[in-house]
């Protein structure tokens, strides 16, 4: 990964966290890792916490789309205020 001439490992790495970037998971945490993996698999938890979280969230959204709307317009012009910003010789 490169950004701007800065290579990173990973994408946390670019946020500072280097810890992660660079260790080694031991065969004990792997283990414990795919045994963790394996039982929200078996219990479907993903979709499960989908669906929970959806269930509360639509309702939100629904709620403040207006809000969510400006806020939409108002990220778009600090983007594009941005790209000509770094446009700039």
């Amino acid at each position: 990964m490169s950004s701007k001439g800065y290579k990173y490992t990973s994408p946390l790495e670019s946020a500072g966290v280097k810890w992660f970037a660079t260790a080694s998971a031991t065969a004990s945490e792997k283990r414990v890792a795919r045994a963790d993996v394996s039982c929200k698999n078996q219990v479907d938890l993903v979709d499960r916490w989908y669906k929970a979280e959806s269930s509360i969230q639509q309702p939100m959204i629904e709620r403040h789309a207006e809000e969510l709307k400006e806020l939409m317009i108002f990220q778009d012009e600090l983007v594009k205020r941005a790209r000509h910003i770094l446009e700039k010789p």
